[in-house]
């Protein structure tokens, strides 16, 4: 039986605060793979990389991760202010995409 591929929206993050990269957190890839007995993805949050259809089909549901960036408070209708601390544009306009094209399918998402 094939197990289920389940994409793991990656993260920003500066390796040594010098090197660039996308990160997923183990805690997630260990649930997705040992707990749900499915194959976890990790998927670059970055422009270019691949297109929300493309995702889609290759994908049986999604996993969007938490990060130490909070959604930026534009999607929410807010002003940012000091206080909201750091920012993902990337993630947060990749993952909206990804999460509204998953509603409207009915895609499994967590």
């Amino acid at each position: 039986m094939k197990r289920p591929v389940i994409g793991i929206t990656g993260n920003s993050h500066l390796i040594d605060g010098y090197y660039p990269a996308q990160t997923g957190g183990l805690m997630s890839i260990n649930a997705i793979s040992r707990l749900c007995d499915s194959i976890a993805l990790i998927i670059p949050s970055i422009p270019g990389n691949a297109q929300v259809a493309e995702l889609m089909a290759i994908c049986d549901g999604f996993l969007f991760t938490g990060a130490r960036p909070n959604v930026h408070p534009k999607f929410y209708g807010e002003k940012e202010t000091e206080k909201h601390g750091s920012f993902d544009l990337e993630r947060d306009e990749f993952s909206l995409r990804l999460i509204l094209a998953c509603i409207e399918v009915g895609k499994p998402i967590l």
